[in-house]
């Protein structure tokens, strides 16, 4: 039995979306919540699937293109963030991987390696300054 975040009415799972994120592996809301939730804001759903349109999505990669093109700097930005993504799924990581798993120690740890790094006058008041 679950408990819909927006009727507040106690049901069977039968009664509720699965959604993999969630950690029982169902929706917070029923299927008859969310369906009515659909219903409410079918014009904002609709304005975006025509946002994603084939049209919208060839002008946002011109606009991007040229962006790159003439301010180095967010191609810098659009190259590390690449390169980032790149590594994650070479080592077989998602949007869902735990931080220190992708870290490869714990936080104590990591911390100790970044004070290591510190020059002199550094510290952790003093961080970003």
């Amino acid at each position: 039995m679950k408990i819909c975040i927006k009727c507040k009415i106690e049901q069977d799972y039968i009664n509720f979306s699965k959604d993999k994120s969630r950690n029982d592996g169902f929706s917070n809301k029923c299927k008859s919540c969310f369906k009515l939730y659909q219903q409410s804001n079918k014009e904002i759903i609709n304005k975006i699937n025509q946002k994603w349109s084939k049209n919208n999505r060839e002008q946002r990669n011109k606009y991007f293109k040229n962006k790159k093109l003439t301010d180095n700097l967010f191609k810098l930005r659009c190259n590390i963030s690449t390169l980032i993504n790149v590594s994650l799924k070479r080592k077989n990581y998602t949007k869902k991987s735990k931080t220190f798993k992708i870290l490869g120690c714990n936080y104590e740890e990591f911390k100790l390696h970044l004070e290591n790094k510190f020059t002199i006058g550094m510290t952790w008041e003093n961080a970003g300054k």
